[in-house]
């Protein structure tokens, strides 16, 4: 896994996770199982997205790159 997809993955997770947990505490579910499961269900949600993310952002890359460039510096010319 490269390290996009690994940082898109534990901030994706943070989030998710803080918004599930945020949906019981106000549920009233308030026990250490239900946050393990939390946790776990945000991982399991953003591994995926953040894999498709980073792959089109590999593909978007290397498009960009592959475009002629400008030789010029000036943009008044």
């Amino acid at each position: 896994m490269d390290r996009l997809a690994l940082y898109l993955t534990w901030l994706s997770a943070a989030a998710v996770a803080g918004a599930l947990i945020a949906v019981c505490a106000s549920l009233g579910y308030t026990s250490f199982w239900v946050v393990a499961v939390c946790i776990i269900l945000a991982f399991s949600i953003a591994y995926p997205s953040a894999t498709l993310v980073a792959r089109s952002v590999r593909i978007w890359q290397e498009e960009r790159e592959a475009q002629p460039r400008s030789t010029k510096t000036d943009p008044t010319e």
